[in-house]
This record gives structure tokens, C-alpha cells and sequence, in this order.
């Protein structure tokens, strides 16, 4: 979860700098990128929903069920430099291209969103999904809320996060240059600890190994 600090900042993490790595402007994620783009398409879509006078939670989980009722889970279709414009028009892509839709939409009708990049169990590969910062509780505090359009939900203990960003770019498994073979590999094992309270603290852990990915840019994330 997140909060704005009284600078005005944003913390990423926690609600207090004791508890954040790093802190941004708030505008940092309610501004358009240039693989969260839009055209008058999108544009259009964006102003309908929030025309609607619908509350924060009830606008993003609208705009999430239009992305996903327009788009078709297939890969092999976008790369890592497709758009969010190209793929809506395209309608169909990965993870990555529905989050950089819903991050389209969310930004422009108003609500600061990032994008999430890390694993969901059974899936064997990397996923993306969004975190939007809306009001929660009372005294409201702003909380980051993950939602899936992929699969049309909000995430749970399932989802584990890796790295968070304004798009793809800031969060991508890899960045730089090399010099050799033209493919790579990801081999990765993610340890979960579960956590119950009550009478008694019952804490399991498992290993959940995911399959090696032979090229990045035809990953799911």
C-alpha cells in the first residue's frame, strides 16, 4: 500500500518513508508514456467512464472489464515495444498489453495507476497486472489496489510482485546491452511463506519453480 506523505510525495511502499525504498511526485503515475499511449479511441472510452460520476472503485473496475472484453489473451501477436494504442487496435496480446490498456485508461479518466510485474502461480512464466491508488476506509487512506484484466479480477495471495513501474520499461527482467547468443533464459523459484493469526501463528512455505522462458520478448509479461 501507498499514502501521500506530507511533502506531497508518494511512497511506494508502506505508509511512512521508514517503510518505502523510494518516493515519487504524485503525478508520476497519472502521466501517458510512450508504450502508455492513446488515440481518440481510447480517449473516448476513458471520458465515457468517468462521465458516469461512478465512485474510484467502481470506475476502475469498470474500465477493467472493458479491457478485457475487448481483448483476446494470445501471444506471439505483440512484442515488448508494442503500445497500448497498437494492441487495442490489434485487440488481442499478452499481460502486458491489456496493463498498459487499463494504465491508458485509469491515467486518463483520473487515477493514478503503475504497472506490476511479477509471477501467478500456475502459470509458468512471468504476468503483469495494475495497481490503482484509490481511497480506502475511513478516515480514507491512498492504498494501492492490484487488479488482473487478463483475467478479470482483483489479484489475491496468488500474485507475487517483483518490480513495479510506470510501464513495462521501468520493469522489465532484463535492460542493457550483450554480447553473444541472441536468446536467454530465466530460470526462477519463487518461495511463498503464508501467514494465519489467530490462537496461534501457523506459517507454511513451499517453493514454486517456474519454467525458463527462452526468449523475453515473446513472454507473457
Amino acid at each position: 500500500c501507498a499514502t501521500y506523505l506530507k511533502d506531497q510525495t508518494l511512497a511506494l511502499q508502506g505508509l511512512s518513508l521508514l517503510e518505502s525504498d523510494c518516493v515519487v511526485q504524485p503525478p508520476e503515475f497519472q502521466q501517458l508514456t510512450s508504450l502508455v499511449n492513446t488515440s481518440e479511441a481510447l480517449t473516448a472510452l476513458a471520458k465515457q467512464t468517468k462521465a458516469r460520476k461512478l465512485l474510484s472503485h467502481e470506475m476502475t473496475d469498470t474500465l477493467m472489464h472493458q479491457v478485457y472484453a475487448h481483448m483476446q489473451h494470445e501471444a506471439k501477436h505483440t512484442n515488448v515495444t508494442t503500445t497500448a494504442t497498437e494492441a487495442f487496435d490489434l485487440g488481442k496480446g499478452t499481460s502486458r498489453d491489456f496493463v498498459h490498456i487499463m494504465l491508458s485508461l485509469c491515467r486518463q479518466a483520473g487515477l493514478p495507476s503503475r504497472y506490476v510485474s511479477g509471477y501467478l502461480q500456475g502459470e509458468g512464466q512471468m504476468h503483469s497486472w495494475v495497481e490503482v491508488l484509490l481511497p480506502i476506509g475511513k478516515p480514507p487512506i491512498s492504498t494501492w489496489i492490484p487488479y488482473d484484466p487478463t483475467y478479470n479480477r482483483r489479484c489475491d495471495e496468488h500474485y507475487t510482485t517483483v518490480a513495479v513501474g510506470r510501464d513495462y520499461q521501468d520493469a522489465a527482467p532484463t535492460s542493457g546491452f550483450y554480447v553473444g547468443t541472441p536468446l536467454s533464459s530465466l530460470q526462477v523459484t519463487v518461495s511463498v511463506v503464508k501467514e494465519a493469526h489467530g490462537t496461534t501463528d501457523n506459517w507454511t512455505s513451499s517453493e514454486v519453480p517456474y519454467q525458463s522462458i527462452p526468449d523475453f520478448s515473446s513472454s507473457d509479461q
